[in-house]
C-alpha cells in the first residue's frame, strides 16, 4: 500500500500519474481528504433506502474503502468495486470485505445484490468520450443487471451549476506530519454532454508538506468531470428498466441523490 511519503518520493523523481487514472499515485492523498467525510451519514442513507431484509450489497467506486468498512458487518455479503488498483490497495488494508478492481461501465455481476451504491459523487467522472454509448446509461444498465429483482440502486451526483468553467476550489487537510493543499480548476469542454449536463476536466494541483523532514512536493493530475440535470439522471434510470425511481435528499456530499428500484 502506498503512503503519502511514497507520493512525495515519486513527485521528487518527477513522476506524474497518467491522466486517465488520477489515483494511480494519489490514492493515499485522496484518503487523507476522505477522513473529513461523514461516512456514518452515508451508512444511514443506505439503511434508510435499502430493501427490507437486504443481505448483499455492492459498493461501486468504493475508493479507499472507508464506507465499505463502515457498513460491511451489516450484511452477509459486502463487496467493493473500484477501477483504480491503487485505491483498492488502500481499501484492502482497511477492511476484510471483498474488493474487486472493476469499472462500473463494464462490470456485471448477474443478479447478485439487493442494493448497489455509487456514492461520493463518483458519477461525476463518467464524462462521455467520442460518439460511443453514454457511460451513465452503460453504468445504470450494468447495475440493473447486477441487482436481484426488487433490488435498489443508490447514487448521488453533482448538478450542472457545480461545473463552471474557470471555477477554482481549494481545500487543506492534515495527517500528521503532513499538510496537503489541494487546488482544483474546472474546465468545461461540452456545455451539455449527451443532453444531461456540462462535461469537462478537473485539473488537480497538490502541495504536500512533511513537517517532520521539511520536504515539500507538488503533484498535478487531471480527471474528467460531469454535472447532471436531476431529471436526466431520473430519465436514464427509467430508460434502462428501473420502474420506480425518485430524487431524494443527498448524503453529506454536495449534490442530489437517486433511489431506483428494479421490478420484482
Amino acid at each position: 500500500m502506498q503512503t503519502v511519503a511514497d507520493v512525495i518520493d515519486a513527485a521528487s523523481a518527477e513522476c506524474r500519474p497518467p491522466s486517465d487514472d488520477v489515483y494511480s499515485l494519489l490514492a493515499p492523498v485522496y484518503d487523507v481528504f476522505a477522513q473529513t467525510i461523514d461516512y456514518d451519514a452515508y451508512a444511514s442513507f443506505i439503511r434508510r433506502h435499502e430493501p427490507k431484509d437486504t443481505s448483499a450489497i455492492g459498493l461501486f467506486a468504493c475508493g479507499t474503502g472507508r464506507l465499505l468498512a463502515t457498513v460491511a458487518n451489516r450484511y452477509d455479503i459486502a463487496v467493493g468495486f473500484d477501477r483504480s488498483s491503487a485505491m483498492v490497495s488502500q481499501a484492502t488494508a482497511r477492511t476484510d470485505a471483498a474488493i474487486v478492481v472493476a469499472d462500473l461501465r463494464t462490470c456485471v455481476v448477474q443478479g447478485r445484490f439487493d442494493v448497489i451504491t455509487i456514492l461520493g459523487n463518483s458519477l461525476a467522472h463518467l464524462a462521455p468520450k467520442n460518439n460511443g454509448p453514454d457511460p451513465l446509461e452503460l453504468s445504470f444498465s450494468n447495475v440493473f443487471e447486477s441487482l436481484r429483482p426488487g433490488g435498489v440502486l443508490l447514487c448521488d451526483f453533482i448538478s450542472p451549476s457545480s461545473v463552471i468553467d474557470g471555477h477554482v476550489m481549494e481545500a487543506i487537510a492534515t495527517d500528521d506530519p503532513y499538510q496537503i493543499t489541494r487546488t482544483i480548476v474546472t474546465r468545461v469542454t461540452d456545455p451539455d454532454a449527451g443532453g444531461l449536463g456540462p462535461a469537462g476536466r478537473y485539473t488537480y494541483a497538490y502541495k504536500i508538506q512533511d513537517h517532520r523532514t521539511n520536504r515539500t512536493a507538488r503533484v498535478s493530475a487531471t480527471a474528467s468531470i460531469r454535472g447532471y440535470r436531476p431529471t436526466g439522471v431520473l430519465r436514464t434510470a427509467l430508460d434502462v428498466g428501473f420502474t420506480e425511481a425518485a430524487l431524494v435528499e443527498s448524503p453529506p456530499e454536495s449534490g442530489d441523490a437517486l433511489v431506483a428500484r428494479k421490478p420484482k
